[in-house]
Parts: C-alpha cells; structure tokens; sequence
C-alpha cells in the first residue's frame, strides 16, 4: 500500500474515532466481556435520570452501542462512586448490568423482581435496563454478614443476580446518599 493511502486511511480512523461499526451503524463498544465477566453503569453513564435516555430513544441506543466497559469478575461492583468507600453517592438512574453472551445470561434478579428484557451487542454482549424504581426497592442496609466494610457509616446495599443457563451469579454494589 502505498504511504499516501496508509496515511489516508490513518486520518480516516483518527477522525472517524476508529471504532468499528455493527449492522446497525453504531460504533461498537469499546472493549469485550469474557465468560464470567460483567460490568454495571448507569443508563447512559449519568447517574441522574435524563429524559432523553429512555429506554427505546435514539440517545439510548447510541450509548448502549458504545458504552465503555470495565470488565470484573468481582461480585461487588463500582459505577462511578464518589461516596464513602467507592459507594454511589446519591444515584437516581437507571443502571444496566453487561454480561457475556457466551454465560447464557437469561435474566437479572433484583429484590423479587426479574427482569429477562435484555438488549443483544455487537461482540457478544448482553445488556439489562435495571430500572430506578425497582432497584431503589431492593436497596438495604449493608449488614456485617455482607462482608464489607462501611455497616458504621450507613452505607446500602443493593443486592442483584444474573441469571444464566447455569445458575444465578450474584452482583451488587454500595450506594450512600448526603448532602
């Protein structure tokens, strides 16, 4: 190839951001979640709710298409933080939970709620809307049980599971609410 056309094709990628694009013509996520893994944020990574983030609307499936994921293998997960101890310090959205297609993940049990809607990704990613009001509801008091620090400073917990073909995986993470 000649350098003009590398150079070209170089520019194109820088300015274009250099994702690669799906059926669909969005980017495709940033980065892959392997067997086991998962990655929880907030719909639309804001943690306040936003109107044009509804579920179906044109700037929800951008994000979802492009979110960008930090992939765990722990059971206690951290969107953003920001409070005591890494918890989500007054959170009011949404959060949606990615996992792996290769898990079979069927569902995401919050409380005594289901949620089995998922959203098929590009590169084999599996993606729940958890909404606000059902995951407020599923919020407790973190407990010396949980094995966490932070029962002292008033922390909550918000206890969730995915569920696949194999089992329930459980998931959680700390939330704090203040001034």
């Amino acid at each position: 190839m000649p350098a003009r056309t590398a150079i070209g094709w170089l520019a194109a990628l820088l300015l274009c951001g250099g994702a690669a694009r799906a059926e669909t013509g969005f980017p495709t996520p940033l980065a892959t979640l392997a067997p086991g893994e998962v990655d929880l944020r907030y719909a639309c990574d804001d943690k306040h709710a936003l109107d044009a983030c509804d579920p179906g609307s044109e700037v929800w499936r951008r994000w979802l298409a492009t979110a960008p994921l930090a992939p765990s293998l722990e059971r206690w997960l951290r969107i953003g933080g920001g409070g005591p101890l890494d918890a989500e310090w007054n959170p009011s959205h949404d959060v949606v939970v990615f996992a792996s297609a290769r898990d079979e993940p069927r569902a995401v049990r919050v409380g005594g709620r289901t949620i089995a809607a998922a959203e098929a990704l590009p590169g084999g990613i599996v993606a729940f809307r958890v909404p606000l009001a059902v995951w407020r509801r599923a919020e407790r008091r973190l407990r010396p049980g949980d094995g966490l620090p932070g029962v002292e400073l008033g922390l909550r917990l918000v206890p969730m599971a995915l569920v696949t073909r194999h089992g329930e995986r459980p998931i959680a993470f700390l939330v704090a609410y203040g001034e």
